[in-house]
């Protein structure tokens, strides 16, 4: 049994999916944590871009029963044309108006944890993960912007046996991580645009570090996914798919690439967190889509697609 006077580090989760399918193979248990040094265009989860828990306000769920404006201590709840208005910048992280809510109008999205909360909650699915050879993934927002509770996460799980994996971005300095990629038994990597100037206009950093450390990942011989978040017109150009592929085909040992076609789900998150900086793109037709499957079979690494 994996014992450390770290075990008891604490972190900021927002989400925890039990009976996962498509995050590892077989049974998963998928553990989402806050904090994200990119600011992809196209995120659909921006309330993990912020490693402590954040407050969001949903006008459609709103009754209009006014106890939020009553109770606000910093009067940042207003009526404005009849409807209810948060004014950020008044806020004082109280939580009070989220306490009275009766609609569930009001929700704050994280909640500290520490690793011995969440392996109580991952041993409850111990014998599931043993008959579909599942496990553990850790995902986020971006794990290792945690990398300190992650590590005793991963840690945790490797003693008792448990298969890890790690959704990730690529965006880390290597040395703080490199333990933890040896430790976990299956890593997936995003690669969201080849020409680096793009990459960093379409998420805020450039390519190159993410380039870097994928190729330091193969160099462990894990098993390895590269995820391409497939957009029309903003990365499904053949130029860009070949220049990844020959990529991926030549660095990196056994992967496999795995198609996430775009989705606007996570629009409205980006109201509720009072955010106007999003962006509505459009998913690649499936004709599009079945055409960048054939070239990667060409290139012969595995596809993988859920639609």
């Amino acid at each position: 049994m994996y014992s450390s006077k770290n075990k008891n580090i604490s972190g900021n989760v927002f989400d925890i999916q039990r009976w996962s399918l498509h995050d590892g193979n077989g049974i998963r248990t998928t553990i989402f944590l806050k904090g994200c040094p990119l600011r992809c265009k196209w995120c659909h989860n921006p309330e993990s871009w912020n490693e402590n828990p954040v407050l969001t306000f949903s006008n459609e769920k709103c009754i209009k029963c006014r106890k939020c404006i009553d109770i606000c201590p910093g009067g940042a709840n207003i009526i404005i044309d009849d409807n209810i208005k948060l004014q950020r910048s008044q806020c004082e992280d109280c939580r009070k108006c989220v306490e009275v809510c009766p609609s569930g109008a009001r929700e704050i999205i994280g909640k500290e944890m520490s690793v011995d909360d969440i392996i109580n909650i991952i041993k409850r699915d111990m014998v599931f993960y043993r008959e579909s050879e599942g496990g553990v993934t850790f995902s986020g927002g971006e794990p290792t912007s945690q990398h300190q509770f992650l590590r005793e996460l991963v840690k945790s799980c490797t003693s008792l046996g448990i298969d890890t994996a790690i959704e990730t971005c690529g965006y880390f300095e290597w040395d703080l991580l490199k333990d933890i990629m040896e430790m976990v038994d299956f890593v997936f990597v995003d690669i969201k645009h080849m020409d680096s100037k793009i990459h960093k206009k379409l998420t805020g950093v450039d390519n190159r570090l993410i380039l870097e450390n994928i190729i330091k990942i193969s160099k462990f011989n894990k098993k390895t996914v590269i995820r391409i978040p497939l957009i029309e017109g903003v990365n499904d150009d053949l130029e860009n798919i070949h220049e990844m592929l020959g990529f991926i085909s030549e660095k990196i040992i056994a992967a496999r690439v795995e198609i996430l076609p775009y989705h606007n789900y996570g629009v409205p998150k980006y109201k509720a967190l009072g955010m106007s900086n999003y962006y509505e793109f459009k998913k690649s037709s499936e004709e599009k889509i079945e055409e960048i499957k054939g070239i990667i079979n060409e290139y012969g690494i595995k596809v993988l697609y859920y639609k």
